[in-house]
């Protein structure tokens, strides 16, 4: 459906870290790693769910369910602001 990725600056623990405490902290959920996990959240308009796996610095995100009316860009926006 969606993907993208998103370069970091920080140590990676930092970044899971930041990621876990976002999505948790909306009422999703997150599992993995420093190498690779997923999560979901639901939303108003419906729920998103997605994996991730993280080479180097930077973290490659694959959205496998999203509502029909959630573009791919707002999700990349709202996980960049999760991020940073």
């Amino acid at each position: 459906m969606c993907n993208f990725s998103i370069k970091f600056d920080s140590n990676v623990h930092h970044i899971i870290s930041k990621a876990k405490d976002a999505i948790t902290g909306a009422g999703g959920n997150f599992n993995g790693n420093e190498a690779a996990g997923g999560f979901d959240i639901k939303t108003f308009m419906g729920a998103i769910e997605g994996t991730y796996t993280i080479l180097n610095s930077e973290i490659n995100i694959n959205i496998v369910k999203k509502p029909m009316f959630v573009p791919c860009s707002e999700i990349e926006n709202q996980l960049r602001k999760y991020l940073s």
